[in-house]
């Protein structure tokens, strides 16, 4: 599912709630039109890798990755396969939390 498909969803959420969605799980984003650039295609902008990663935890999965970048998720994600996750770490900004020493 596109950006655009999901907010012609009925019961979307408004652009300024889904903002505020992102925002709540940790990504910075500045303003509705900043969504509104990336569903349109505006400029040709689309979401950088971790924008992509917001959005599509913020929309419980239903638009894809590879809907938000269709020619280099792949690259970016080799872990998702078929819009599943296989393992690894789909934010390559988070790092894995250093393991206890043994004793």
């Amino acid at each position: 599912m596109t950006l655009d498909e999901y907010f012609n969803e009925p019961g979307a959420p408004t652009m300024k709630a889904f903002k505020e969605k992102m925002n709540a799980l940790g990504y910075d984003v500045q303003s509705p039109d900043q969504i509104r650039q990336w569903r349109h295609g505006y400029y040709k902008r689309i979401p950088s890798p971790e924008y992509c990663m917001g959005i599509h935890l913020a929309t419980d999965g239903k638009v894809t990755l590879q809907e938000l970048r269709p020619d280099d998720w792949q690259r970016i994600w080799p872990e998702y396969h078929g819009g599943k996750k296989t393992g690894g770490n789909g934010n390559r900004k988070t790092k894995e939390a250093p393991r206890p020493s043994a004793v």
